[in-house]
């Protein structure tokens, strides 16, 4: 490479042979080793001897620094590779395909070889052997990969409460705790019957409850030994079952019990458990949901709004057959006359709800930057996906990452929430999308499909729809709590 070629070719010549040559002889070792940083700076030096034509015998000035030659041509640089970069973003591809390829033969030798463990995740944490130079590449390329990805619990019965890591950017438990873990070193036994009914509190705070449902003012009931013979007894026809049942109070009670047992070990405190507080969220729950005139019903007329003159509006939806299912998503372009501008529906493997609604509004701003549909409104029934977007989300973050990009590239796009009767279109793409006969099928539309077309025109006509509404009175409900206040 430094013979004629150095001497006879120009910059652009040898930019292209370096791009073609000397770049590409060393992929295959860095795809799946490590390479010392030594071998890579030497790597590098030969490339910019070659592109600045110093030889053995003649040395030249090299005019601009490697980190500029190195960046993209878009960014200023002629797109060659620094090979330390070229390595890592090898073990980090090769350590994904790793991860998610398990089924996969090479992949399955590779993990047993080295860990004998089904998960990657923990397998990457746990290396018993790094004898070989392949594993020690891809735990390098995993480290890159970890920084950039969340673990999410699905189904699955590998799911480790010590050895997964929870919380993003912090160690899994297990890596916390030092030495052997014993299921007999807690200083005191705990169980059910010792929380909620056997400890000092908790036998003073249901004397408490007893005390103010029945009217008989007492500390020392056995709670234990007459709970089951008197209490319900006693309780049925008292005053207090006017305004409360028991089936509502016994769970904030024992709710109540849980989160100041927990309030006082993990944040050592010595809060007591308080009856009233109990009482009064018990009464307030019940007024709230109770049947009667405490609710006014409202309705709304609602129809499909089209966008402005010279916009377009994106409807968005994603449904899925379950909390983790099978599932589809929906989208269509409109115009400001309701014209079927463009329709797209896609199915989903294995999907939640909440993923579902944020891979459609992805996908519909993806297939919006395509087609140039700008100014956009885009309009979703989710409203936890709007949420997302403006406040962010750990679980999601990667994907709401990439609408946020999008957004901020297209420039004129508005996002706002609608109600599903104004969704009713695409909210049947999303169904028809996650039935088993679409399975990792997607489906452009240029026009409407048979099954949506009443829906469709219906919009266009401006067909209202009624939505109806639960108001409470808080003016009954406030007055109900101030006569339970009052016993």
């Amino acid at each position: 490479m430094a013979g004629w070629k150095t001497k006879y070719l120009n910059m652009a010549g040898r930019t292209v042979l370096a791009k073609t040559s000397l770049n590409n002889i060393s992929s295959h070792v860095m795809q799946y080793i490590n390479l010392p940083t030594k071998i890579t700076n030497q790597i590098d030096r030969i490339q910019r001897n070659f592109l600045w034509g110093t030889t053995l015998k003649r040395k030249k000035l090299h005019l601009i620094k490697w980190e500029v030659v190195t960046k993209t041509k878009a960014e200023g640089g002629l797109g060659l590779q620094k090979a330390s970069t070229k390595n890592k973003a090898s073990l980090t591809n090769l350590a994904w395909r790793t991860y998610k390829n398990t089924n996969s033969l090479w992949a399955r030798v590779l993990i047993h070889k080295h860990c004998n463990m089904s998960r990657p995740v923990r397998a990457f944490r746990h290396p018993k052997h790094l004898k070989s130079p392949t594993w020690k590449g891809i735990l390098k390329g995993w480290e890159i990969c970890s920084k950039a990805s969340r673990w999410v619990v699905h189904k699955e019965n590998m799911v480790s409460f010590l050895n997964d890591t929870w919380i993003a950017n912090q160690p899994a438990i297990r890596q916390m705790i030092r030495g052997s873990l014993t299921q007999n070193d807690l200083e005191a036994k705990e169980n059910i019957v010792h929380i909620f009914f056997e400890f000092p509190n908790v036998v003073h705070f249901w004397n408490d409850i007893l005390s103010k449902s029945t009217g008989n003012s007492s500390n020392n009931h056995p709670v234990f030994n007459r709970w089951w013979q008197s209490t319900w007894n006693t309780l049925k026809n008292v005053l207090f079952n006017n305004y409360i049942c028991w089936d509502n109070l016994i769970p904030f009670c024992l709710w109540n019990i849980w989160l100041t047992r927990n309030i006082n070990v993990f944040n050592n405190k010595k809060e007591h458990i308080n009856a009233n507080n109990t009482i009064s969220k018990a009464t307030e729950y019940l007024m709230l949901t109770k049947n009667d005139s405490t609710k006014v019903t409202h309705q709304i007329m609602l129809k499909w709004e089209p966008p402005s003159r010279g916009s377009y509006k994106l409807n968005t939806d994603g449904a899925a057959k379950g909390n983790l299912g099978i599932g589809g998503s929906g989208r269509i372009f409109r115009n400001h006359n309701g014209d079927w501008i463009l329709g797209y529906m896609d199915n989903i493997p294995q999907t939640t709800n909440t993923r579902a609604e944020v891979k459609a509004l992805i996908r519909g701003l993806q297939l919006a930057e395509q087609n140039h549909l700008v100014p956009l409104e885009i309009n979703t029934d989710s409203a936890e996906t709007i949420n997302m977007l403006l406040n962010g989300s750990l679980i999601f973050d990667p994907l709401i990452c990439e609408c946020r990009s999008i957004i901020q590239r297209m420039g004129s796009v508005v996002v706002r929430h609608t109600y599903r009767e104004q969704n009713r279109v695409v909210d049947a793409l999303a169904k028809e999308a996650a039935k088993e006969m679409f399975l990792n099928k997607s489906m452009t539309l240029s026009v409407p499909p048979m099954f949506v077309n009443d829906v469709f025109w219906a919009y266009i006509l401006g067909t209202e729809l009624v939505r109806s509404f639960v108001d409470c009175n808080l003016n009954t409900i406030m007055l109900n709590l101030t006569t339970m206040g009052s016993l």
